[in-house]
């Protein structure tokens, strides 16, 4: 027993005890934990926003990466794209990538190379990363990218933009942008969850018929605040006295936050249903559930995996080979959709049997392909 209350002791101590001597150790030799910023003074401690960014997150990660030849065939991924990161996987070095864009509306990716060989990206945090331009001519930009001391030329780091700013070096992205409507969302919420503790309003109203002076009134008010549940009290002077209550949508403002769901959602261009929310009076059927998504992929998620893709391009040395996403299986509903359409092409002749299989994340069977009943197709038509 005494071991352990002198351990807790002494890690009481520690904790109280934090005097940085510039080296990032205490007096005793002990790390210094680094200062953190609560949460919910930031965008992404907003639930919506949260959730926003998680959904683009998952949504492009999951899109399968392939290679693709200048005959459109796919081709054998490199290495260098399959791994393109020595410390994250390719999905998470993806989510990563979104995120940044999402938060900052841009991202960097500075080349790991040893002996002229690349090795892989290290991403960048991009608020860290600060972007000059040394040349006086604008038609040809000398640009430069520092990061915590060290400056690295554009040969060095690999710089994609989520919305192009042409005044500006950076991108633009939704929070940065409209941060000043983001903070606002912030205030709603603190403003809702700290009513009943706000100083500045009134537990209850008192009124009277009469003229009542300060000395009175404040008799009735400590009768009022000395009476126990469930006893009567009498004020008398012919005062009265009303609680102000609110509903639980008026003290959550529940209508305001349902509207700054919507905008959130609209900001990101991400759908109300995947935002587990929706405008009143809107009905969602099976049609336009899947017109929404095709949307959404199209519009909002092709907007973060094309500057990815652009990325992992640029790290193979081979101009014929193109990086892309395969969107094929995200712009189908479902699967009894993507089959008919792959049934359609094969039946069509313009699709292989070996590439519909592939198309379905199956394996090659040899010989399935029937060439010359294709020629025949494609002659007959």
């Amino acid at each position: 027993m005494l071991g352990v209350m002198d351990w807790k002791t002494r890690l009481a101590g520690w904790l109280l005890k934090r005097a940085d001597d510039g080296t990032g150790h205490n007096e005793d030799g002990s790390p210094v934990l680094p200062s953190r910023t609560p949460a919910d003074k930031t965008p992404t401690g907003l639930i919506q926003v949260f959730r926003a960014i998680q959904v683009l997150e998952t949504a492009v990660s999951a899109l399968p990466v392939i290679q693709l030849d200048d005959d459109g065939h796919t081709v054998a991924p490199y290495g260098i794209v399959r791994t393109p990161s020595l410390d994250m996987t390719r999905r998470e070095l993806v989510q990563y990538l979104v995120s940044s864009l999402a938060t900052d509306g841009n991202f960097f990716l500075l080349r790991q190379e040893a002996g002229g060989m690349l090795l892989g990206v290290l991403p960048l945090p991009p608020r860290e990363v600060t972007v000059t331009d040394l040349s006086t001519d604008p038609a040809h930009p000398n640009l430069r990218y520092s990061w915590r001391g060290r400056s690295y030329t554009k040969n060095q780091v690999i710089h994609k933009k989520l919305v192009v700013n042409p005044t500006g070096l950076r991108g633009l992205g939704p929070i940065g942008s409209c941060r000043v409507e983001l903070d606002g969302m912030g205030e709603t919420r603190d403003f809702a969850a700290n009513w009943r503790n706000e100083t500045a309003i009134p537990s209850g109203v008192y009124s009277s018929d009469q003229v009542v002076d300060d000395k009175v009134a404040a008799t009735a008010k400590q009768q009022i605040l000395n009476v126990k549940a469930g006893e009567p009290v009498f004020l008398g002077k012919g005062l009265s006295y009303q609680r102000t209550l609110l509903s639980p949508e008026d003290m959550q403002f529940v209508e305001s936050r349902k509207f700054d769901a919507t905008q959130t959602a609209r900001l990101f261009g991400i759908p109300a249903n995947l935002m587990l929310t929706g405008a009143d009076g809107s009905s969602l059927t099976y049609q336009n559930i899947e017109q929404s998504w095709i949307e959404f992929s199209s519009y909002t998620l092709a907007a973060y995996a094309d500057p990815i893709c652009e990325a992992l391009g640029e790290l193979i040395d081979d101009p014929d080979i193109t990086v892309g996403m395969d969107w094929d299986s995200s712009r189908r509903s479902d699967t009894s959709t993507r089959y008919e359409a792959l049934n359609g092409a094969v039946g069509a002749g313009w699709m292989l049997k070996s590439e519909a299989r592939q198309r379905g994340g199956l394996n090659e069977l040899p010989g399935i392909d029937d060439v010359t009943d294709i020629k025949e197709k494609n002659n007959a038509a």
